[in-house]
């Protein structure tokens, strides 16, 4: 996952500063946005891009490269919140240099990963290393903001990033510090509305224990909540602007067979929209089905049929 999530452009140097919507909760965190971007590959960058274009979302034009064979484009919202979409641009490359990443983009559609930003690395990394979760030190690599081909040279990261042991905390996030801010919010719109991402969910075992490791990242508390569409149930953190939903299956059925296949993994995150009524106006036009009316911790959602070449979960909510 260390080269998956280098591959970010160099712009989100400038994440917003603008007031969270919630209490941080979470000392590390401050008054930094908190859930960042999530990390979203397609073994068919072409079919994963269609898909996201389908569920009308806008991406940037030109890739980025930070080595390795990686590519990468991002899906910003308002807030400075992104998906971060990757894919092997040069699989041969990416086997020799990074053959976790390489392992993951050609067998997964999917996440695996995502980003929490923080206000102070190394303060951060203190607080991991004391509980044991065997973080990396903080450090920045040189990033190629129009790829390998482009006219542009590469330049030094205006932030520095930290992972942990794999399977430290469940989801496998990582933490970011950014040096620099902008005010306000960006100005990109998407034809679906999408505003902000405001949940991480993860699939996990037993969702009190795995509240109970993100503990050791200070992320104290949290609120039962329960997914009755989906048959799930869980703990939601507070992180920053959003949240991560640690969510456990029943004994049986697809979420539990997909536990069972990948372990503890993100598997679909929640998007704040403006009109919730147009977004699923637009969606179901666009896809040719209703979507699907979804129970969980926010007043009204949607979720609307997982595109293959994705394999993410979205909801959007209002």
């Amino acid at each position: 996952m260390r080269r998956a999530v280098i591959a970010l452009l160099a712009v989100v140097s400038a994440l917003s500063a603008a007031a969270p919507v919630r209490s941080p909760g979470n000392p590390l965190i401050g008054n930094e946005i908190g859930v960042d971007h999530i990390l979203l590959w397609s073994k068919d960058n072409r079919a994963g891009e269609a898909a996201l274009d389908r569920l009308g979302f806008t991406l940037t034009e030109k890739p980025g490269s930070y080595g390795a064979g990686i590519s990468n484009k991002l899906v910003w919202f308002g807030n400075w919140s992104f998906i971060e979409f990757l894919w092997l641009s040069d699989p041969a490359r990416a086997k020799a240099e990074a053959a976790k990443e390489h392992a993951f983009a050609t067998t997964t559609n999917g996440s695996n990963g995502f980003g929490i930003s923080v206000r102070d690395a190394d303060e951060t990394y203190r607080t991991l290393a004391a509980a044991r979760l065997d973080p990396d030190q903080p450090g920045a690599e040189a990033y190629d903001p129009d790829g390998p081909g482009g006219p542009k040279p590469p330049v030094v990261n205006q932030w520095r990033f930290m992972f942990l042991k794999d399977g430290a905390l469940a989801g496998n996030p990582f933490f970011v510090e950014y040096k620099t801010k902008a005010q306000g919010e960006r100005s990109e719109r998407h034809p679906n509305g999408a505003r902000r991402l405001s949940a991480v969910w993860i699939l996990v075992d037993d969702a009190a224990k795995a509240a109970a490791d993100y503990a050791g990242a200070a992320f104290h508390g949290g609120r039962r909540i329960e997914f009755a569409s989906l048959g799930l149930t869980g703990v939601a953190l507070v992180a920053g602007q959003g949240e991560i939903f640690l969510l456990q299956p029943g004994r049986a059925g697809p979420y539990r067979t997909a536990l069972q296949r990948r372990g503890a993994h993100v598997f679909g995150i929640s998007l704040q929209v403006f009109d919730l009524d147009a977004t699923q106006q637009l969606l179901q036009a666009r896809l040719g089905s209703a979507p699907r009316q979804h129970s969980g911790p926010y007043r009204r959602a949607f979720i609307p049929p997982v595109q293959p070449p994705l394999g993410l979960t979205i909801a959007f909510h209002d």
